[in-house]
């Protein structure tokens, strides 16, 4: 199934027994797919106040929905590398499109009993009369904690319950200071089936080992076992809050499989939410009574729709009729908005005609490549970002590309599901590649880029990288997502520019004044590992650098960092990115590439599953944070120790002589290979070890410092590793 349409509607409603919640009532988010065929589904976003500050809900979808318009949908059970309960939403739709659920049978559920204030006598009143009212719920679930254990105790006394009626406790922890025998004696003759965490873990486990029947609930951290061997009877899950339907279902599973009670429970959704939760409950082995508040809606919902996107969703028009008379692209003697953008490449359009599945080359230095490269993607064509200079003829020759000529028929427009741009890999380890992605692709990179590095209306980025590079070209998709100016900087300098947004490699952050320019407010740093050292001073001296991790394969960035963290790492994944480092690193979403254009066709990069290889060996931190060893085929090994050439680089560019450096393994008869290294600055092998002593292990100890190169660097200023290393081994063989 391909998707064609994706909507977002907001729906405002007001509960009773939900205090937490506030007077201004309960916002959710119904996300709708529609797909070519005309199936449709829908899923629903609850945010809950404990799980922190609601982030922007339309941005996360935007992201997800652009990556996937016009391609074949994901897995229902694939993650999706979004927040909790937009994840639940969006794979519970799929869910629905791919037919998952067994219809459910009829569902019990528990009923709410709640109140912030009120004498013990009126609250248990008020609560009996309640449960008398709804005779065909058997199980309540009774919210304590609040008021003292005292008056809690004296509510439950107080109630009249019909026979057979359970209760189910939730003092949300709020019984932390009390001997949890003594409250279990208080409770005895009281028909309670559990208290859902009394306290925090581990104490919750000295509670269920003093006999009080516990529950913990889908925040709990620990492994299930552990809950499983303490005594615990049961596990609350509000799936929104745990995320994508696939690992709601692993957890199921796996506290089923530790013996323990699997209780759904809601997040307050309206209809779409609780169906997809009655649905859920097919799933349980063991079904018990559900948490779903459904008598507790007040009166129906405000809705409004939000937003729409659309497979044929043209994004330059759409930027126009947003942001019409906001400057697009500058260079030192023109603006261009993004109105006049819309137009010019729509009379380029009618010029070229109907391409569809031709490569058609185009080079961008400054707005008109800009133009043309739109009207190419609205002829239908493949536009090929080729390099400029000697590379330029054989990456054409290598997809057959042509430069563009007039045509005939119409133009038909954008597919954002189609082949949009091949782009040429760096060629820092080996022979560049041509990589295809869509421009839904693109737009998906730039909306999640702007999640977190917001560029809008009135921010000035500066094309700092060649566009026939994936990471200068995404500068153009992210001011045609929300409205920012790229400016082409031509020879004026950096504080002339007022630039709110930096993209550069580390060779530039080296080479920049002590000073950023008072209006900057972010600088991506990309392309190469930055030396750990770099990034600290340049943070010292006020430059807001943030360290990324991408790749040409990903459309640019796939991790980034904040301006506080950690300068050795690359940052979390951004939104509807998921990264693994297993330690060999692997990432899927929506941006991951159509694939390589070899043989006259695309052929796939990723595995079954859509999980891209890339190359890299790293680690992940408990919060996803991202910190990359190096190359998985540039690592070596030296006298059996594994040597990483990009740890000896870090280490090296800490050095105050050094401005840029490269390891390379050169074959070496008594330990197998040893570490040689190309410098840029002037280090002599005395000061490298030295140096490297006080830091690295003695098998990471570099043999050779040899003088910089610069034939060595591509264009993008990365330098060639595969370059260099060909010429340590000519150097080492006397060859040169």
């Amino acid at each position: 199934m391909k998707l064609a349409r994706v909507r977002l509607r907001e729906e405002v409603r007001r509960w009773a027994q939900a205090p937490l919640l506030g007077p201004g009532g309960r916002r959710t988010w119904v996300v709708e797919l529609e797909t070519t065929c005309g199936r449709s589904a829908k899923g629903e976003a609850a945010w809950l106040p404990r799980t922190g500050a609601e982030p922007c809900v339309p941005d996360l979808v935007a992201a997800w929905a652009w990556g996937w318009l016009g391609r074949t949908l994901p897995s229902a059970e694939a993650p999706t590398g979004l927040p909790a309960p937009v994840a639940w939403a969006l794979t519970t739709a799929l869910a629905d499109l791919e037919g998952a659920w067994r219809p459910p049978a009829q569902l019990e559920e528990n009923g709410l009993l709640s109140a912030s204030e009120g004498t013990p006598e009126a609250v248990a009143e008020a609560w009996s009369r309640r449960i008398a009212a709804r005779p065909e719920v058997r199980t309540w679930k009774v919210k304590v904690g609040r008021a003292s254990l005292e008056d809690d105790l004296a509510r439950l006394r107080a109630l009249r319950l019909p026979p057979g009626t359970r209760l189910r406790l939730d003092p949300n922890r709020g019984w932390g200071a009390h001997d949890p025998a003594t409250v279990w004696r208080a409770l005895d003759g009281l028909p309670i089936e559990y208290v859902e965490e009394p306290v925090a873990w581990p104490r919750l486990g000295d509670w269920a080992r003093a006999g009080v029947p516990c529950a913990a609930d889908e925040s709990i951290t620990v492994d299930l076992a552990l809950l499983a061997q303490a005594g615990l009877r049961a596990l609350v899950l509000k799936p929104s809050v745990i995320g994508d339907l696939g690992a709601v279902l692993r957890l199921i599973e796996s506290a089923e499989r530790e013996g323990l009670t699997v209780v759904l429970s809601s997040s307050l959704e309206g209809p779409v939410g609780r169906r997809h939760l009655e649905a859920l409950t097919t799933r349980l082995t063991r079904p018990s009574p559900a948490g779903l508040a459904r008598d507790a809606l007040l009166e129906p919902p405000e809705s409004r729709e939000h937003a729409a996107w659309s497979h044929d969703t043209d994004p330059l028009a759409r930027a126009a009729a947003e942001h019409g008379d906001a400057v697009a692209l500058e260079t030192s003697d023109t603006t261009l908005t993004f109105a006049a953008w819309h137009h010019a490449a729509a009379e380029r359009a009618a010029v070229l005609g109907r391409r569809s599945g031709e490569r058609l080359a185009v080079e961008i230095d400054g707005p008109e490549g800009a133009i043309e490269l739109l009207a190419i993607l609205r002829s239908g064509a493949v536009a090929c970002l080729v390099p400029p200079g000697v590379q330029q003829q054989p990456a054409m020759d290598q997809v057959g590309a042509t430069w563009p000529s007039a045509g005939t028929g119409e133009p038909p427009g954008i597919d954002l599901g189609q082949p949009a741009t091949l782009l040429w890999s760096s060629g820092s380890r080996g022979a560049p590649r041509a990589i295809a992605h869509s421009l839904g692709q693109h737009l998906s990179s730039a909306a999640a880029s702007h999640t977190h590095t917001p560029f809008s209306v009135g921010d000035r980025w500066i094309a700092s990288l060649r566009m026939h590079h994936v990471g200068g070209l995404a500068l153009l998709f992210r001011a045609l997502s929300a409205g920012g100016t790229v400016v082409f900087p031509g020879d004026r300098p950096l504080e002339a520019l007022a630039p709110t947004h930096l993209s550069w490699v580390p060779t530039q952050l080296v080479r920049a004044p002590d000073a950023p320019p008072p209006t900057l407010r972010h600088v991506l740093i990309g392309g190469a590992a930055a030396p750990p050292e770099l990034i600290r001073q340049r943070r010292a001296l006020g430059w807001p650098v943030k360290t990324t991790y991408g790749s040409t394969e990903l459309a640019s960035q796939a991790c980034t960092s904040t301006v506080d963290a950690d300068p050795r790492c690359s940052g979390a994944a951004l939104a509807c990115r998921v990264v693994e480092a297993l330690p060999a690193i692997r990432a899927w979403g929506p941006t991951v590439c159509l694939g390589v254009w070899s043989d006259g066709a695309l052929q796939p990069l990723t595995d079954a599953d859509g999980w891209l290889p890339t190359g890299d060996v790293g680690t992940l931190d408990d919060d996803g944070t991202l910190r990359v060893l190096g190359r998985a085929d540039t690592m070596f090994i030296s006298g059996g120790e594994n040597v990483f050439p990009e740890t000896i680089e870090r280490a090296l560019c800490a050095h105050p002589a050094v401005r840029s450096v490269v390891v390379v393994d050169v074959p070496d008869p008594l330990w197998g290979a040893r570490p040689w290294a190309f410098v840029e600055g002037d280090l002599t092998l005395a000061a490298a070890l030295d140096h490297l002593r006080e830091r690295l292990p003695r098998h990471a100890w570099v043999d050779r410092v040899l003088p910089w190169e610069p034939e060595g660097v591509g264009s993008t200023g990365k330098p060639r590793r595969a370059w260099f290393r060909e010429r340590a081994h000519a150097l080492s063989r006397g060859d040169a």
